[in-house]
């Protein structure tokens, strides 16, 4: 029987409260910025001096956590978590994972934190959950081409 995804996110960050277990999931995305060039590394001033551009707070992701949480788990199942480029329909990074549940009325959270995301132009992305082969989910994200220059609002960030 296929296991039930009740929840696929992607966030800044997931804490793991040490007393509760309980997760809590901050900054929950669905857009994020790039940059086609890395602020604040600008060229040498005549003098040697280097002028540091600190970007905008909370416009550029990084490494982001990825949260999941699945139910009807019955026995030993294998998962795959990629993060998709939809536009090309390529899969841009991958990793598999098993979960073991004895009771498929169980809910089994999974935390991972992840890599730099390698997004390299504007357009669609995907983070999809695959038990097997066969998609269970995706979170979906637009990214779209930041600020070269501290103090731009990036374009449509609804900031």
């Amino acid at each position: 029987m296929k296991p039930i995804l009740q929840a696929l996110l992607m966030a800044d960050h997931v804490y793991v409260d040490a007393a509760t277990k309980k997760k809590i999931v901050v900054g929950i995305f669905h857009r994020m910025t790039f940059a086609t060039k890395r602020e604040g590394l600008e060229a040498p001033n005549a003098d040697g001096t280097r002028q540091i551009q600190v970007p905008l707070s909370g416009h550029l992701s990084g490494s982001p956590f990825c949260y999941v949480s699945l139910t009807e788990v019955r026995g030993k199942q294998p998962f795959t978590l990629r993060f998709v480029h939809l536009d090309e329909d390529r899969a841009l990074f991958q990793t598999t994972f098993e979960v073991e549940c004895n009771n498929p009325l169980e809910t089994i959270e999974a935390v991972f934190p992840l890599p730099y995301l390698p997004v390299k132009g504007p357009g669609h992305y995907a983070l999809e959950l695959l038990w097997g082969m066969e998609p269970l989910g995706c979170h979906r994200i637009v990214a779209v081409e930041g600020p070269q220059r501290t103090g731009e609002q990036p374009p449509n960030s609804g900031v």
